[in-house]
């Protein structure tokens, strides 16, 4: 045990000596992370990653945001670490990633996720009224009749036309 730790105390020595900042948490200190998840669409994808992270041992726990996409776990760094949630999310169907230090700060991350959606209903909009615009904007300009028959119960015919009244 006294060699345990003074390895622990010689790493964080070479890891600060090296001009990085080091802390060497303890039986007892808790670790907080914020990963950021990709797929979760609803309220049940939060409920299902945290059902998934508070399953594994030493999560102590985990909250998930189905809106803004984030995942803060808070647990024990000796009985688990950031590898193992991340996998679990994995096999839970989600892909997720640690955040940046400064993810959304500012809701760019959100802003983000919006615009990609409303940039896609506007495609999708564009792609069925042009032909509609383009067949319309024909009739009215030349002048086109568009007639078609419509078949009664008795077999008898009548041809229907459309005149454009613009």
């Amino acid at each position: 045990m006294v060699i345990y730790l003074y390895l622990q105390a010689s790493l964080l020595q070479i890891i600060e000596d090296s001009g990085f900042d080091g802390k060497l948490l303890g039986s007892g200190d808790a670790a907080t992370l914020t990963l950021v998840a990709d797929g979760m669409a609803s309220p049940a994808c939060s409920t299902a990653i945290e059902a998934t992270l508070s399953a594994l041992p030493g999560v102590l726990e985990a909250a998930a945001n189905s809106v803004s996409g984030k995942i803060d776990v808070k647990y024990d760094p000796e009985r688990t670490g950031p590898r193992a949630f991340i996998s679990a999310i994995s096999s839970a169907g989600f892909e997720a990633r640690p955040a940046p230090q400064d993810a959304g700060v500012d809701g760019s991350l959100l802003r983000e996720k919006e615009r990609r959606f409303w940039r896609r209903k506007f495609l999708l909009s564009l792609v069925f009224s042009v032909p509609l615009f383009l067949i319309n904007s024909e009739c009215c300009v030349s002048g086109h009749v568009l007639s078609f028959a419509v078949r009664c119960p008795l077999s008898w015919r009548h041809e229907v036309f459309i005149h454009s009244a613009l």
